[in-house]
């Protein structure tokens, strides 16, 4: 999804079983979100009870939007600021 390329391309099944169970993943893109790679690491753990349940990735996730939208919302308000700023000088 992330980088738009089949995972595991190239390997057969049996190949990719036995690369996760020793530990082998791929991976996570340098540009990914940090919250996103978080979130996958935690989900690729070998022992299943250090992987997160949905809750907490529903959580997070949502908790990620918010911080988002508000980023967005912010930059929005600095360029209409600058824009009338900019206007009343003239």
């Amino acid at each position: 999804m992330l980088t738009q390329s089949e995972p595991w391309a190239r390997v057969t099944h049996a190949q990719v079983a036995f690369n996760i169970l020793s530990g082998k993943r791929l991976k996570i893109p340098i540009n990914t979100d940090p919250v996103l790679a978080d979130i996958m690491r935690r989900c690729w753990e070998q022992n299943p009870r250090w992987r997160p349940n949905f809750e907490y990735i529903y959580y997070k996730l949502r908790e990620r939007f918010v911080t988002l939208q508000n980023q967005e919302r912010a930059i929005g308000e600095e360029k209409a600021l600058v824009v009338k700023t900019a206007q009343t000088a003239v």
